[in-house]
């Protein structure tokens, strides 16, 4: 075991002898040339509801849903490479890497780097720090002494294998962070020590579980240190998602295709906002190689005893545990419709993984469980009760393992459980505070979950159905959706959501006729409503009826004339456009 360093990061030094910069500062090679950077993949399919009984919590959060859906939802899902790289004099201190005097930006250490650096800088306030960060990190695009990090070929000898751990004790931060990277190690058929550096109290047990589980062939060589620790020499592995941002484009090519309309300015912007914004929208490659790892390693096990349908509690003996308020309520509401309450603590690791893997729908409150969800099925849904404060400063945190395994998450933001739940907690001044779940939002709910299941409720109002119709219509419960318009069909033809909503349903089965329809329909009630006439207009090109075309085009020109020349120019196959 090497000896603890005494090193120590000073954030009061100016960015440039600050961060370490790859491909200039001496210290850090690659050991294979990387076959890519980045790539474009499918992205899970997220959305969320407002649940809360406090109207101005419900305003809050209904714009962070609407931000996260619109100018900050990418078209394409990013994948970020990491490959293994050789590093000399390097440190490991509390939860960051260092290279000689400077300190390492890559993956989820490298966020909290620059986090600690713009909030701690002795000497300056935070914004000094953030222009002059952006300013430095934004230059190396431009720095003709930056070249593309070496490669090497040396001999690796007995080097070991080195892994920052943000700690050993948080099941999130151990299973997204950093379990994947062991995986670069049995890549590289390493045979030497493996170290996971991290900071605070004891692992827990889990950590150890994990790995031998998941990695047997390597289990042994697996030694958990704490930090400070220092090497002469040792294989670490590099991401790629901080050396995006400040990498030439002819290094990198920007992600132009991926960039939601009028957001373009995000494509190498180095600020903290531009990189939180593609966390939410990507992922590591080494979290995708654990999850077919570890799908692969229970494809032979018996989980037919496993529930499809389950509620995950928490363990209320934990340290970290967080009550919800009328948990047993809405549990009660889901054992009529299924449901299992369970705890993922009585499972071991691969029935952790199985249950997610062949689950049908998974709930539970917000906590690291969720992390689990990098296992579920693309057809499963995910569903998570939080609140307020989550949606602001948590809500993102599962993305990733989201769009690994392309599934459907889903969350409801609902209420805190404290004394003053009229209020939004702030993680400063008053921790991470539990959910609570009222009446209202039970209701909300065990109706989406019950439409999931084939348990769609009975005796709904018109709005009741109108807005569990939103909801299945949103998280493409097609299945649901149909089942519930046939249910309630007596209301469906004098409602504007619901025959929204079968729209939806024909648009997906290409039913061009039945949606023309439909669309007819939903003018007649609301002839004010410009896009079911221009949707038509598209429509009766694939019908076949220029006929019609002229007289829908004619009534367009007439009832929206300050519309009409723009979406003429969008209709070019039209005749006289």
């Amino acid at each position: 075991m090497p000896p603890k360093s005494e090193a120590k990061v000073d954030n009061s030094l100016a960015p440039e002898d600050f961060f370490f910069v790859p491909g200039r500062d001496e210290g850090l090679s690659l050991l294979t040339e990387p076959k890519w950077y980045w790539r474009y993949v499918p992205k899970a399919n997220i959305c969320a509801f407002s649940v809360s009984d406090y109207a101005d919590h419900n305003t809050l959060t209904n714009q962070v849903i609407a931000d996260a859906m619109t100018v900050r939802n990418f078209t394409q899902g990013i994948e970020f490479n990491r490959v293994p790289a050789v590093a000399h004099d390097v440190r490991f201190v509390k939860n960051v890497v260092g290279i000689g005097e400077k300190w390492l930006l890559s993956g989820a250490a490298g966020e909290r780097l620059r986090n600690r650096y713009t909030w701690h800088g002795a000497g300056r306030t935070q914004e000094e720090s953030v222009v002059e960060t952006n300013a430095f990190l934004s230059d190396l695009k431009t720095d003709p002494t930056v070249s593309p990090i070496p490669v090497t070929s040396e001999d690796l000898g007995d080097r070991p294998f080195v892994i920052e751990a943000r700690n050993l004790f948080n099941y999130y931060h151990f299973l997204i962070e950093t379990l994947p990277r062991l995986q670069i190690a049995v890549d590289l058929k390493h045979r030497g020590p493996i170290y996971i550096c991290y900071k605070g109290q004891k692992p827990s047990a889990f950590a150890r579980a994990y790995v031998d589980a998941l990695f047997p062939e390597i289990a042994g060589q697996v030694e958990f240190l704490e930090t400070p620790q220092e090497f002469d020499d040792a294989i670490i592995d590099f991401g790629f998602d901080h050396y995006y941002f400040t990498a030439r484009d002819d290094i990198i090519p920007p992600a132009t295709e991926a960039m939601p309309q009028g957001q373009g300015h995000l494509l190498k912007n180095t600020s903290r906002h531009a990189y939180r914004i593609f966390r939410h929208n990507s992922y590591m490659a080494d979290l995708r190689s654990l999850r077919e790892r570890a799908l692969a390693a229970i494809s032979r096990l018996d989980t037919s005893q496993l529930p499809r349908k389950f509620w995950v509690q928490r363990n209320p003996s934990s340290e970290r545990s967080r009550d919800m308020l009328n948990e047993d309520r809405l549990v009660a509401k889901l054992q009529e419709q299924g449901f299992t309450a369970l705890r993922f603590e009585d499972y071991s690791p691969l029935e952790q993984i199985a249950l997610m893997a062949n689950a049908e729908v998974m709930a539970s409150h917000h906590g690291a469980a969720f992390a689990n969800m990098m296992f579920a099925s693309p057809d499963a849904y995910v569903i998570e009760i939080g609140t307020a404060q989550t949606a602001l400063g948590r809500w993102g945190d599962f993305f990733g393992a989201a769009h690994v395994s392309r599934t459907n998450y889903v969350t409801f933001f609902a209420d805190h459980n404290w004394d003053t739940p009229d209020q939004v907690p702030n993680f400063d001044d008053h921790g991470h505070i539990g959910v609570a779940l009222g009446t209202d939002g039970i209701k909300r709910v065990s109706q989406f979950t019950g439409a999931l299941v084939g348990a769609a409720p009975t005796g709904l109002s018109k709005p009741e159905v109108e807005a569990l119709a939103e909801m299945l219509t949103k998280t493409n419960a097609t299945n649901a959706l149909q089942t519930v318009l046939n249910q309630y069909s007596e209301l469906v033809n004098e409602s504007i959501p619901m025959l929204q909503a079968r729209a939806t349903i024909l648009d997906a089965k290409d039913d061009v006729h039945g949606l023309f329809d439909t669309l007819t329909r939903i003018r007649r009630i609301a002839p004010g409503r410009p896009r079911p006439l221009e949707r038509m207009i598209w429509l009766t090109r694939r019908m076949g009826r220029r006929d019609l075309a002229d007289v829908l085009v004619a009534e367009h020109a007439q009832r929206f004339p300050k519309r009409h020349a723009e979406f003429r120019k969008k209709i070019r196959w039209y005749k006289g456009a």
